[in-house]
């Protein structure tokens, strides 16, 4: 246990970076979206799975990025695995 608790503290270190990184721009790169954006999608999503939410909606503007990028249409599409391949 003491071993997940130092990976969550680590992780509140660096969502902490990104609160800061995120309430001057809109994406961790930027102003556009890049690979650093969405490399975070299927890692967050886990975190909500694992009941640690938190880590992310406590930080305001990691939060709106993080939402902003599970309401992308891309992600919508194939979040609940692929339906159709017509």
């Amino acid at each position: 246990m003491r071993v997940v608790k130092g990976v969550i503290d680590q992780l509140n270190v660096k969502l902490d970076v990104y609160e800061g990184i995120l309430g001057k721009q809109v994406y961790l790169a930027g102003s556009e979206l890049t690979l650093a954006d969405l490399y975070h999608i299927p890692f967050g999503t886990r975190l909500y799975r694992a009941g640690l939410g938190d880590l992310i909606d406590n930080r305001p503007n990691v939060a709106k990025w993080f939402n902003a990028l599970l309401a992308r249409p891309s992600w919508v599409a194939i979040k609940d695995g692929i339906t159709s391949t017509a």
